[in-house]
């Protein structure tokens, strides 16, 4: 199954929300991601990108909402650097690797 444009798009936007955290050296939690995604979201340089912050935005609440009926949220991400991606909460993350 292949993503449309906007699902790439908004799977992008939360990616370069998360390195902007990391980047800045904050703490990387949902909250703060969805503040980085409203933040970015209301420059006036991103309006164009408008319906993709948005599908970001929800996409990230929707996740939150599941994890919270399933028991399963931590309040926070774990992200460490390796030689070749990152390691979220112990899961290889944004290597090369295909996904089918």
């Amino acid at each position: 199954m292949s993503k449309s444009q906007k699902e790439m798009l908004s799977d992008l936007l939360i990616g370069e929300a998360v390195m902007s955290l990391l980047e800045a050296d904050e703490e990387v939690t949902f909250v703060a991601l969805l503040q980085a995604l409203t933040d970015a979201r209301d420059r006036p340089e991103n309006q164009g990108r408008l319906e993709a912050y948005n599908m970001a935005i929800a996409d990230v609440k929707t996740y939150i909402a599941s994890q919270r009926s399933e028991g399963h949220l931590d309040a926070r991400f774990a992200a460490t650097a390796t030689s070749e991606s990152w390691l979220l909460n112990g899961l290889a993350c944004c290597s090369n690797d295909r996904k089918h």
